[in-house]
């Protein structure tokens, strides 16, 4: 199966640092650089706090003919808070698994709330492929080569550990 290939390769792999840094305030992505310590979470972590872009990307690489397609919550002012996730009809997906799109949404509005109670949020479908040059630069993420290491094979191992839509 191509997902235990992918796994075997993603552990082989050597991790390289870069003159990156993280921004530990809010364990988000950002433009900003240093990918090896967000690299170095978990990967639950790593997809819903700083990757979850590279997450949704490959979910509809993977299944692009399930429906779902991806969204972004963004902060009407600020930096803090984006989060990308897929979505069809009442169910949405991230690294937490599938639950009820409303759900997810009222997480992420409670957590971001948490840190500022005037975070404003809107909802935006996205164009597929979700990581594009312009997706990045618009939204402040980053592109699979900011990353030690292409993603992409970490996301199709971490999605393998879910059921299909």
């Amino acid at each position: 199966m191509a997902f235990a290939m992918i796994h075997h390769w993603y552990e082989a792999c050597e991790l390289v640092p870069n003159a990156m840094h993280r921004d530990l305030e809010n364990g988000m992505t950002s433009a900003r650089p240093s990918r090896l310590v967000d690299w170095k979470r978990n990967d639950e972590s790593f997809f819903t706090a700083g990757a979850c872009h590279i997450l949704a990307h490959v979910f509809v690489e993977v299944y692009p003919r399930s429906g779902f397609r991806p969204f972004i919550i963004a902060p009407v002012s600020g930096e803090r808070g984006y989060h990308v996730f897929v979505a069809r009809d009442d169910v949405a997906f991230d690294a937490r698994g599938y639950r009820a799109r409303h759900r997810l949404i009222a997480e992420h509005v409670e957590r971001q709330r948490g840190r500022d109670a005037l975070w404003d949020f809107r909802i935006t479908a996205l164009d597929v492929p979700v990581v594009t040059p312009e997706f990045c630069a618009r939204y402040q993420h980053l592109s699979f080569d900011d990353y030690p290491t292409n993603p992409e094979p970490r996301a199709l191992v971490y999605l393998s550990r879910f059921p299909a839509p």
